[in-house]
């Protein structure tokens, strides 16, 4: 949603920014990564990857996330490697100096948005009423994630925040699973954000992630 720019932002994605959105977009699911520790976010997500997973949110809640986000982007290149809960300056130029292609947070925070828009790295804020939600995109000119979407009607809110705002680009999180993520790509959202799928087995998420 490019619009005019606003006092907190540029409004407008840099080119770099809409190829991680399309990229993003392209990959559909990304898997929003928690663990207790280091080693075991790693393990997680090397075995998602392996059944197929092609974009990893890598959360700060995980000790050493910075670490975790330097091994998954030089192991696997060809995924799209992102860091999540980037609430501060600080975690956000953790995260980019990590390698993450992507940066994430639950809410919308001006200077987060100006450290990614400096190394031309893509900021999705979190927002959920649909004035937050237009707020965003417009400060942004980007992708939204709408979350907690899974207590606000689910795929019906989607649909909801799509009709007085087309131009919308969401991604969803909280309460979508892959088995409910077709009917949010069918409602509108652009990306899906998931968290439960660290918890399948690799032939089962292997056969999910193909569905979907």
């Amino acid at each position: 949603m490019a619009t005019a720019g606003t006092d907190t932002g540029t409004g407008t994605a840099t080119e770099s920014e809409r190829g991680a959105t399309t990229a993003l977009t392209a990959a559909r699911v990304v898997g929003v990564l928690r663990a207790p520790s280091a080693s075991q976010a790693i393990a997680l997500a090397e075995t998602a990857i392996a059944a197929g997973l092609r974009a990893v949110e890598v959360t700060f809640t995980i000790p050493e996330a910075g670490t975790v986000i330097a091994a998954l982007a030089r192991r696997h290149p060809d995924v799209l490697i992102g860091a999540g809960t980037v609430i501060t300056t600080e975690l956000a130029a953790s995260a980019i100096m990590s390698g993450a292609v992507f940066i994430v947070g639950p809410h919308y925070e001006a200077e987060v948005q100006h450290v990614a828009e400096r190394h031309r790295v893509l900021y999705v804020p979190g927002a959920l009423t649909p004035s937050e939600v237009h707020a965003a995109a417009r400060a942004t000119g980007g992708l939204v994630k709408v979350f907690p979407v899974g207590r606000m009607g689910a795929s019906a809110y989607v649909r909801d925040l799509l009709g007085p705002y087309p131009d919308l680009e969401l991604m969803v999180t909280g309460g979508v699973t892959l088995a409910t993520a077709p009917e949010y790509l069918a409602a509108g959202a652009r990306v899906v954000g998931i968290g439960s799928l660290f918890d399948m087995k690799p032939a089962e998420l292997a056969r999910a992630l193909a569905a979907v």
